[in-house]
């Protein structure tokens, strides 16, 4: 709750007109630069929200403890919108079952075959 975060421009919408605005990439630019990798912004009727931009606790809250960490059904709705239906806008089982099948292909030595490609 002591956490930093901009004022809320919303009672009723809070931030979420600024974090969904598909023009709004300066936004989030300007929460980062303001106020950290870590932010506490409004959602529907002052609900509280964290902002998370830092790549490592993003990476353990979204790979290594996934389980821990609740991931909200806006978060995954958010996630699907940006990424598509994928690895990135799945939960549990079905998450792990995608993980499983995809793993192989990002081996150590399948990424090393592909940098060549991606340096083209």
């Amino acid at each position: 709750r002591n956490l930093p975060g901009p004022p809320s421009t919303s009672w009723r919408t809070g931030h979420l007109s600024h974090l969904y605005n598909p023009a709004g990439m300066s936004w989030h630019h300007d929460l980062t630069q303001n106020y950290g990798s870590v932010v506490k912004i409004n959602g529907i009727m002052g609900d509280e929200h964290l902002y998370v931009a830092d790549p490592l606790a993003l990476h353990q809250i979204t790979v290594k403890d996934q389980d821990v960490f609740e991931q909200t059904k806006m978060f995954v709705q958010g996630n699907s919108v940006i990424f598509g239906d994928g690895l990135l806008s799945t939960v549990t089982d079905h998450h792990r079952n995608q993980r499983r099948i995809l793993n192989p292909i990002f081996s150590s030595k399948n990424m090393r075959e592909l940098c060549p490609a991606v340096f083209e």
